[in-house]
């Protein structure tokens, strides 16, 4: 068996070989459906479930603003991959960018209203 094939293979998610991320598919009764995560997610071949693409981290290490967890959220990036998460609470809502403490107000500010990035 060579490729994406439903052959001998009980109903469940596989990755895809002949196609590129984030295109997995689906066996059923022994017929083969083409799927796709949705955009900012990638097929998971342990869990066989898309997750959120932490693609932040594919731009060097450290602290950065989390896509996947959306606002007040910052990731720890290494080696390309999210190793953890921190969220401020909403009533400091902001994480400092050198600190990573959360603040009441942004501690560096990139532009009108940018914070963090």
């Amino acid at each position: 068996m060579c490729g994406d094939t439903c052959e001998g293979k009980p109903d469940g998610y596989y990755p895809s070989v002949n196609r590129p991320r984030p295109a997995y598919y689906q066996c059923e009764m022994g017929q083969l459906y083409y799927l796709s995560c949705q955009p900012f997610q990638e097929f998971n071949p342990h869990t066989r479930k898309c997750q959120c693409f932490e693609g932040v981290c594919l731009h060097g290490d450290g602290w950065k603003s989390s896509f996947c967890r959306g606002i007040n959220w910052r990731v720890l990036c290494s080696h390309g991959h999210p190793i953890q998460y921190r969220k401020c609470p909403v009533y400091r809502p902001y994480c400092h960018c050198h600190t990573h403490v959360c603040v009441q107000t942004c501690g560096h500010v990139y532009g009108p209203g940018g914070c963090c990035q």
